[in-house]
């Protein structure tokens, strides 16, 4: 077996063992906001995991134009979006205080990729 399909499977591996440990994590024994938020966790996790062994699996041999890096940085993106829109909606429902330090840390992080974002465009179009 080559190193492409080992990779392959020990991310379906990790796919498989993550989905485990959601299913242990179940007990009552876990504070319920603590579940859902290592459940959420957990399945990120795994969605990473199956986005890298897809990539692996259609990198060399697929039609598609694009390189396996700019699917890769594509798929991270479009995540990073939906964390980004659940993280407003937990913020809307009351589910993350606004007094907590994380939430500045991330606010000036945010911040900072919109800075750089603006930059790069800008440098785009003085190109053009």
């Amino acid at each position: 077996m080559d190193g492409r399909h080992k990779a392959i499977d020990q991310l379906k591996k990790i796919d498989c063992d993550l989905g485990a440990i959601v299913a242990e994590l179940r007990e009552p024994d876990i504070e319920a906001c603590a579940l859902r938020v290592l459940q959420k966790t957990l399945g990120e996790m795994r969605e990473t995991a199956r986005t890298l062994w897809q990539g692996i699996e259609r990198s060399p041999m697929s039609p598609d134009t694009r390189t396996f890096c700019e699917w890769l940085t594509g798929e991270r993106m479009h995540q990073a979006a939906r964390f980004n829109m659940e993280i407003a909606k937990e913020i809307e429902a009351g589910k993350i205080r606004t007094d907590q330090a994380a939430l500045s840390r991330y606010a000036r992080t945010a911040n900072e990729a919109v800075d750089q974002l603006d930059r790069m465009f800008a440098e785009c179009k003085a190109k053009r």
